[in-house]
């Protein structure tokens, strides 16, 4: 009887465990609920696309790739020798056969990660400076979001010389990049994978699994033997030990050697976006001497981008906004002027002669917009005026992006409300904007190249509106990109004419 009862009471009491620790979880993926990221959660049937970009159709990459490309190409059956071209719609004048091609081959701070405009990403702006001093160069971007020193390389050697034929290349060096937890080298780090009991919790508590599983990351691919990530959230251990003779022996030698090999200029630069990290400047000391005695050209931007990015003026620019710490528009553009400085300066014979007039394009072009799924087409291009036609995204109804439904599939903030973003190639002086469609309201904003900052540092304006339909910018203003927004009369029709009209220059 006393046994019977024992067993009684400790299966009581084991029910008890088990219904308190669902009570706790259920807490505690309930508060997680309201954290600020929870907004992102893959399977929410709302996901909020504020201050983020939508990955824009024409940022292709290759076949294998193409259909599935958006959160990561690698959690979708990514491997090498493929690469992630990345692509725009340019319309600069022609490439020729003059043209030298520079291939900048790098991880998110290459690829973008949460720009709200491709066209002030390093590597297109350093082609915009460059070009505009007459210099006949195209740059060339090969990048994803996670991807390691070994990635990069791997793409290089596996497709992107071979098929792109760069005259130069560019690694973009970032605080993790000596780390082994990457695309290509995932099966490096066994101890590094998700429990089984992890994807088990997921399946009620998946934003506290997720939790879990940034823990066990934490713990394991950054361990020390890969290089672990310190508690205070810098890659501070990343070049020491078994790590530092990691990365020598499987990305600075073979680099060196392919180099070599094919008479190639290669180029490693650090890409900091932090001004005032002492630990940052300690991390990146050691690349200098590892590259010393190769064929390398190493480039430290860390110094220079404290002097001259520290302080108020650039602030607000210098990641893409206060809850993403990728280089923002005033990173991108520090990155570019030292790219087209360095060539310039130290690789002369390469760059070739300036052509002595301005190689960029004059037309009037719209080469980048957010949401994609607006089906953006140009009637007309010109230089003094342009036609779009595009659909105004229907919010009542759910979009389907890379397997996620989204309620809301425009950006929002910071005006507020929704709106669709189209975004010049090269900004210009405005005069007016027209709208032409079937809405019962209609609302023009836009951004412009800030004249104290030379960059779009996100602020929206609004346009005087003149008449129905029609809209004036100030004199002055270099428009970077307009913000529609509009509310349709019915739920059929939601096409809308965009015509542009460049200011005329008087005298």
């Amino acid at each position: 009887m006393k046994r019977k009862k024992l067993a009684r009471i400790s299966a009581r009491n084991i029910i008890i465990v088990l219904l308190a620790a669902v009570v706790v979880l259920s807490a505690v993926e309930f508060s997680l609920a309201f954290s600020p990221e929870s907004v992102y959660t893959a399977g929410s049937d709302l996901m909020i696309m504020r201050l983020e970009r939508t990955p824009p159709g024409y940022m292709l990459t290759t076949a294998d790739m193409a259909d599935s490309f958006g959160l990561g190409a690698y959690a979708y059956g990514y491997e090498a020798p493929d690469y992630p071209l990345l692509d725009y719609a340019a319309t600069s004048a022609p490439y020729d056969e003059d043209t030298v091609n520079v291939a900048i081959i790098g991880d998110s701070f290459v690829f973008g990660e949460a720009s709200l405009n491709c066209n002030e990403l390093l590597w297109r702006q350093a082609e915009t400076l460059l070009r505009a001093e007459g210099y006949n160069v195209r740059f060339i971007a090969v990048a994803m979001e996670g991807a390691t020193a070994f990635d990069e390389l791997g793409w290089l050697t596996g497709g992107v010389y071979e098929e792109l034929s760069p005259d130069m290349v560019i690694f973009g060096y970032v605080e993790n990049d000596a780390l082994t937890g990457g695309i290509m080298a995932q099966e490096q780090t066994p101890e590094g994978k998700v429990p089984a009991f992890i994807s088990a919790v997921g399946t009620l508590f998946p934003r506290l699994a997720g939790k879990l599983t940034d823990y066990v990351d934490a713990r394991t691919i950054y361990n020390n033997k890969y290089g672990r990530l310190a508690s205070d959230g810098d890659y501070i251990s990343v070049l020491r030990g078994e790590t530092r003779e990691n990365y020598e022996e499987n990305f600075v030698k073979p680099l060196d050697a392919f180099s070599k090999e094919h008479d190639l200029p290669v180029v490693v630069m650090t890409l900091p976006a932090q001004t005032n990290s002492p630990k940052l400047s300690e991390l990146f000391r050691p690349l200098k001497e590892i590259f010393s005695d190769t064929s390398v050209h190493f480039y430290d931007l860390y110094p220079e981008y404290h002097r001259r990015m520290s302080g108020a003026k650039h602030k607000n620019s210098i990641h893409v906004n206060a809850e993403n710490d990728h280089p923002g528009s005033a990173s991108h553009l520090f990155y570019a002027e030292y790219i087209a400085r360095f060539l310039k300066e130290d690789f002369p014979e390469l760059l070739g002669g300036s052509a002595g007039i301005d190689l960029n394009s004059p037309l009037l072009a719209v080469n980048d917009h957010m949401p994609d799924a607006i089906g953006l087409e140009a009637v007309s291009v010109g230089e003094s005026v342009s036609r779009y036609l595009f659909e105004y995204p229907d919010l009542s109804s759910p979009h389907d992006f890379v397997g996620i439904e989204i309620l809301r599939y425009c950006l929002s903030d910071p005006m507020g409300k929704s709106c669709v973003k189209l975004l010049l190639e090269n900004p210009a002086e405005l005069e007016k904007v027209e709208l032409d469609g079937s809405f019962s309201n209609a609302e023009l904003y836009y951004t412009r190249i800030a004249p104290k900052l030379g960059y779009d540092n996100y602020e929206i304006f609004p346009a005087a509106k003149i008449t129905d339909g029609v809209w004036e910018i100030p004199v002055g203003e270099q428009v970077a990109s307009l913000c529609v927004h509009l509310e349709s009369k019915s739920a059929g029709d939601r096409s809308v004419s965009l015509t542009i009209t460049r200011r005329e220059e008087k005298g």
